[in-house]
């Protein structure tokens, strides 16, 4: 019986991996909804406001990349 092939644990060589969690917009959104469950719930609608419009300005800039 032949084993299964292992994935390789490093991505081959010229092809970029994910971007590191904390880099970018993700790093960005990620701090911005850290701690969410400690503030007040009548906060948080304005918290999501923000964080959605960032997303959607970093979506709509890839169009004019």
């Amino acid at each position: 019986m032949t084993e299964a092939p292992q994935p390789a644990s490093e991505p081959a060589a010229g092809i970029d991996g994910p971007a590191p969690v904390g880099a970018g917009i993700a790093g960005e959104v990620s701090a911005a909804l850290a701690g969410l469950d400690e503030r007040p719930v009548d906060e948080h609608p304005d918290i999501f406001e923000s964080v959605h419009s960032r997303l959607r300005g970093t979506l709509s800039g890839i169009d004019h990349v």
